[in-house]
């Protein structure tokens, strides 16, 4: 039995397809960003054309509703094929019509994409003898819940940002083989991010000393945050607590928005910015969690980078004024 798996390129995208492979045996992985989706699924197609794997899943890569056609357009060409796809990104249409007997949906916001995967796989396909203690994944997959739906007063918190931290400095293919069939920190993974926090101390100085922190506080209101930043991005609204929104933008051209946490009604908020954001020359694609999304720039210059930033400003600024906080 061969297995395709199309995941997204962090955390929870990863750790989707360590479930997987603990449930059904070795994967092919593929892992992209957002921006990727459509190149992908012609690779997909492409692929299923000419390895025929018995099973294809898709996991965490919040779809447009165009793309999920596009998928649904696939399975049919592809009946020998089961199709699985898996996310906690909701789609404003419906989509219940493309469920078929060869593709199966599951979707609900309440989970990260990997405890979703567990769970289905947990009751739907029970003939995989496990690599690991099941209680052990258990245990791991409430970790990557805990983050990727933000839980700050979950008891696992903590733990669960030394895992993408972790994620991170290691690199995807050695996160994998890392954590593949052992989930528990070890004293070395733990030293590890010791080592990373104090780099990180020592960056944000750097940083908030060279201008590249930029804070927008009118009348003494903590508004918005900007950070010019690559590494440490999830200790950002951690270590400059309070503000409304933060946007941290890399040196590659990737864009990360993301509300405090009591801020309510947020997808109101997000659909507002990304409509703008979208009608921006040097963006293509914007997507995410209704708390926690981003964007690629086309053109990563640094004359680019700064001109956009300043839009972006202007937007969120903007959009902040017609949302009702």
């Amino acid at each position: 039995m061969s297995i395709l798996s199309l995941s997204h390129n962090d955390l929870d995208g990863l750790s989707s397809q360590i479930v997987l492979r603990q449930h059904l045996g070795e994967i092919t992985r593929m892992n992209i960003g957002y921006e990727k989706i459509d190149e992908y699924l012609e690779i997909v197609q492409d692929y299923c054309n000419h390895q025929r794997p018995s099973q294809v899943w898709v996991t965490d890569l919040s779809f447009t509703y165009e793309q999920l056609e596009k998928l649904y357009r696939i399975t049919k060409e592809n009946l020998n094929i089961h199709f699985y796809f898996i996310d906690h990104h909701p789609f404003k249409e419906d989509y219940k019509h493309l469920i078929q007997d060869n593709f199966k949906i599951l979707i609900n916001n309440k989970a990260s994409a990997t405890k979703l995967t567990h769970l289905y796989l947990k009751y739907n396909f029970n003939n995989k003898k496990f690599n690991a203690s099941l209680k052990d994944l258990d245990e791991y997959v409430e970790y990557v819940n805990t983050y990727d739906l933000w839980l700050k007063d979950e008891p696992r918190f903590k733990g669960s940002i030394v895992y993408n931290e972790l994620f991170w400095n290691f690199k995807r293919d050695y996160y994998f083989t890392r954590f593949k069939d052992e989930f528990k920190l070890r004293n070395t993974d733990k030293e590890k991010y010791k080592e990373l926090m104090k780099k990180k101390v020592k960056l944000f100085d750097k940083l908030d000393n060279s201008g590249r922190i930029f804070r927008h506080e009118p009348d003494g209101n903590k508004r918005i945050f900007m950070i010019f930043l690559d590494d440490y991005k999830n200790h950002v609204t951690i270590d400059y607590e309070g503000f409304d929104v933060y946007i941290i933008v890399s040196s590659y051209g990737g864009v990360s928005i993301r509300f405090r946490d009591n801020l309510s009604d947020t997808g109101e908020l997000k659909d507002i910015i990304v409509t703008e954001v979208l009608k921006h020359e040097n963006v293509d694609t914007a997507g995410g969690h209704p708390k926690a999304f981003g964007m690629k720039l086309n053109d990563t210059s640094v004359h680019h980078q700064i001109e956009f930033s300043k839009f972006l400003l202007e937007v969120v600024d903007k959009a902040l004024d017609e949302y009702t906080i």
